[in-house]
């Protein structure tokens, strides 16, 4: 018999690490405890596991996580579904339908529930009611450049901009997402100081830097990400980004300050989706999508009267990669 129920990080996390090991192989106690149970702003990301009580064992787990989102004053209150891992002899036998049957019911006030699968298990959402709304793309630099040594503080002066990095600047993102007509013109997860510190803080696994464009000591665009380093090249991975409408407009310098990244990576990436007008930008300072796709967008809609057009989505990595 299965018994679904919600899990918390006290009684049950020992649990839920022996399911990992069994469904995905060798993981780490610290990763997650952090992205299961860490305080991440808008609400607690929630676990569910499916129980055999003959057995007395987890034959799976689905985790969510509830996010808002905003677009020019208008919110969707959005549940995305994170992990899913069914142990191995359990397989096949519908472990997944009652998981997502489970939370359906639980999110019932819901307005959307979202998901970013890759491109080989999207379709098996379809039988749940999902629809598929964008392809998520990769967006990359085709210039390339040695990498040099990258210095703490200012690294760089371009025209009238400065360009600094640092480790965390959640005063600045503030400042460019007010200044920045894609806060307003398209829907952007609702960010706060403890999303930010769940994200980028807290995160065992990976060490970002930012970067902040500013003008007259005023920020006018920053760049969130991880470094990859391989043998030969170093990649930039772009996880949050936002520009001023100054900025935008300014692409010849816009395109410089990539330019100006070289001491820290001989390739920049940025993942997400993008309409026509964001991707002419990206394209115009230097960026190319790469072809296919790396995972796609898709939605069930609770709300009746809710239209999702992907050209009024602005998704970047900080959306997707818990």
């Amino acid at each position: 018999m299965i018994e679904i129920k919600k899990i918390t990080l006290e009684n049950d996390f020992d649990e839920l690490i022996a399911l990992f090991n069994a469904g995905l192989g060798e993981t780490t106690k610290e990763h997650w405890k952090w992205k299961c149970f860490c305080e991440s702003g808008f609400k607690k990301q929630e676990v569910f596991t499916a129980y055999d009580t003959e057995a007395h064992k987890t034959m799976g787990m689905m985790s969510f996580f509830p996010e808002r989102y905003n677009k020019n004053g208008n919110t969707l209150d959005v549940v995305q579904m994170c992990d899913l891992v069914v142990a191995p002899e359990y397989r096949g036998k519908g472990i997944m339908t009652s998981l997502y049957s489970f939370a359906e019911n639980y999110y019932k006030c819901i307005d959307v529930f979202m998901g970013f699968p890759n491109d080989c298990s999207h379709k098996r959402f379809f039988k749940y009611g999902f629809i598929n709304i964008c392809e998520m793309h990769i967006y990359n630099t085709h210039y390339h450049y040695f990498t040099k040594k990258l210095k703490d503080g200012l690294v760089a002066h371009i025209g009238p901009y400065s360009l600094t990095k640092y480790s965390y600047v959640p005063d600045s993102i503030e400042a460019v997402d007010k200044k920045s007509n894609i806060s307003s013109e398209y829907w952007r997860i609702t960010k706060s100081h403890a999303l930010y510190e769940y994200k980028y803080n807290k995160n065992p696994d990976t060490k970002y830097i930012t970067f902040v464009i500013a003008k007259d000591s005023s920020p006018e665009a920053y760049f969130i990400g991880s470094l990859n380093k391989g043998r030969l090249t170093t990649a930039f991975n772009i996880y949050d980004w936002n520009i001023s409408n100054m900025l935008a407009s300014d692409t010849d310098n816009l395109k410089q300050i990539f330019l100006k990244m070289r001491p820290i990576a001989n390739r920049i990436y940025i993942w997400g989706n993008y309409n026509q007008k964001i991707f002419s930008m990206l394209n115009g300072i230097g960026f190319e999508k790469q072809q296919g796709s790396s995972s796609r967008m898709i939605m069930k809609i609770f709300t009746p009267g809710i239209k999702i057009d992907s050209s009024e989505w602005f998704i970047t990595r900080i959306d997707t990669d818990y």
